[in-house]
C-alpha cells in the first residue's frame, strides 16, 4: 500500500542528508575563521573574503534546500496520513 510513497521518500531523504552534509561543512569552514580583522595583511583580506564569501553561499544553499526538506517531509507525512484514514482507496 505504501510502496507508492517509496520514491518520493529516497529523495527527500537524499535532501535531508545533503543538508546535513552542508552543515558539517560550514561547520568545518566555521572552525577555520579568522575572528580578527586584518587590514594592512593583502592576503589574509583575500583569505577572509574568500572564506566569508563561501560561508555565505553555504547558509544560502542549506537555508534553501532545508526549507525543501521540510516542506516535502511535512508533503509526504500528510499524504501518509490521509492514505491511512482513507483505507488506502485514493493516491
Amino acid at each position: 500500500m505504501y510502496e507508492k510513497f517509496m520514491p518520493f521518500v529516497l529523495v527527500w531523504a537524499a535532501v535531508t542528508l545533503v543538508v546535513i552534509g552542508l552543515a558539517v561543512y560550514r561547520w568545518v569552514l566555521g572552525l577555520h575563521e579568522d575572528d580578527s580583522i586584518h587590514i594592512g595583511d593583502v592576503q589574509a583580506e583575500r583569505e577572509q573574503m574568500s572564506l566569508a564569501s563561501r560561508m555565505g553561499l553555504v547558509d544560502q544553499w542549506g537555508k534553501a534546500l532545508t526549507v525543501v526538506a521540510f516542506a516535502g517531509g511535512v508533503a509526504i507525512g500528510a499524504a501518509l496520513l490521509y492514505t491511512a484514514w482513507t483505507g488506502g482507496k485514493t493516491l
